[in-house]
């Protein structure tokens, strides 16, 4: 009860607020199903996921913590990505 009058006191009060945060859980939730059902058999959607698990965790910690094992620029994720898996031929 009390968690659903807070939920419908932020839609009523902060609607933008409410809507980015319900994109972000949903965001999250897509990001956590790509590597439960896809990172054992695809190894590279394995990585892309823990990635932006990663990163995500990276952008939202408290400045204190430790940075995730993942949490990298794009740039270097790719040349782990190059690293590891080898040179892709997706064409």
């Amino acid at each position: 009860m009390i968690l659903s009058l807070k939920l419908w006191l932020v839609r009523r009060w902060f609607p933008d607020v409410f809507e980015q945060a319900r994109a972000y859980q949903l965001v999250s939730m897509n990001i956590g199903d790509l590597k439960w059902w896809c990172g054992r058999e695809f190894p590279i959607l394995n990585d892309a996921s823990q990635w932006l698990m990663d990163s995500q965790a990276a952008y939202f910690a408290d400045q204190g913590r430790p940075k995730p094992a993942m949490a990298m620029g794009i740039s270097d994720f790719r040349e782990y990505l190059r690293r590891k898996h080898g040179d892709l031929d997706f064409g």
